[in-house]
């Protein structure tokens, strides 16, 4: 039977895992996230901690509608003492000062807090940088890093914090884990259907032989989406593949407001 400690519990808000609120990248991975979770996790249960009733019901239709065959609990996180029999709590943010400061009336050894890095740069993610360490976390909470280079800069603002809290206060207590797990994708989400393959590829005049490469992301370029790397990449792509295949970026995703859906419809053909 699954030691109980193994378990984590989910911290569902439709915002990080539902791609219906809005087609970015962190809710695409959450969903995916959690079929992953339903389909490979070792655990007698899932369990899901959330603000209300209506969105732990949410988090239960999910897992019924996967097909999950583990029963599904939820907690309120105004009464969140059943999760001292589990090992930790994930969110999908690394700003998860709230709940570290909630966690104290249990202790702060009761159970492991883990985060998830996307957005990093914004001021709201690098100001909750500082007010999570300023908060009662410990070396044994986690924020994940979706890559090597999220790991370079949540080092960076963890140093410009501790900069200021140890000349402040003299001193600062450890940090938390920066392990680097880079995003996965739920295999059976891209399983291949050949008709729909040939039906569009005629529908845009594609042979068989071109190349297409596809993106998922809110359509931002000064926030979210520069696309100039990739169309430099693909530039190169094509001058090494020759005359014998064509290249060709489909874009998914939304605009975030008009400015970014001029910026991209005047970018010129390769």
């Amino acid at each position: 039977m699954p030691d109980a400690k193994r378990n984590a519990a989910i911290y569902y808000i439709e915002d990080g895992f539902d791609p219906k609120k809005g087609l970015n990248g962190r809710r695409i991975a959450g969903q995916s996230f959690l079929k992953g979770f339903f389909d490979h996790a070792d655990v007698d249960e899932f369990i899901a901690l959330s603000t209300n009733n209506k969105r732990l019901e949410a988090f239960k239709k999910i897992a019924k509608d996967h097909g999950a065959s583990k029963p599904v609990k939820g907690v309120l996180c105004s009464a969140p003492q059943p999760l001292q029999e589990l090992g930790a709590m994930f969110i999908s943010m690394p700003n998860y000062q709230k709940q570290a400061w909630q966690r104290l009336h249990f202790g702060m050894e009761s159970y492991s807090l883990c985060g998830l890095t996307h957005t990093i740069s914004s001021a709201a993610s690098m100001d909750g940088i500082y007010s999570l360490r300023a908060s009662p976390q410990a070396e044994w909470d986690a924020i994940i890093c979706t890559s090597r280079a999220v790991h370079a800069a949540m080092q960076y603002l963890f140093e410009a914090a501790d900069d200021f809290l140890s000349h402040r206060f003299g001193t600062v207590p450890p940090r938390p884990q920066l392990p680097v797990v880079p995003l996965g994708v739920h295999a059976k989400d891209f399983s291949r259907k050949p008709e729909i393959r040939h039906s569009f590829r005629q529908e845009m005049g594609w042979t068989e032989d071109d190349i297409v490469v596809s993106t998922v992301a809110r359509l931002s370029p000064y926030s979210k989406f520069d696309p100039l790397p990739l169309f430099i990449s693909l530039q190169h792509a094509q001058k090494a593949l020759g005359s014998q295949k064509r290249l060709h970026m489909v874009a998914c995703g939304y605009y975030a407001e008009t400015h970014s859906k001029k910026c991209l419809r005047m970018v010129p053909q390769l």
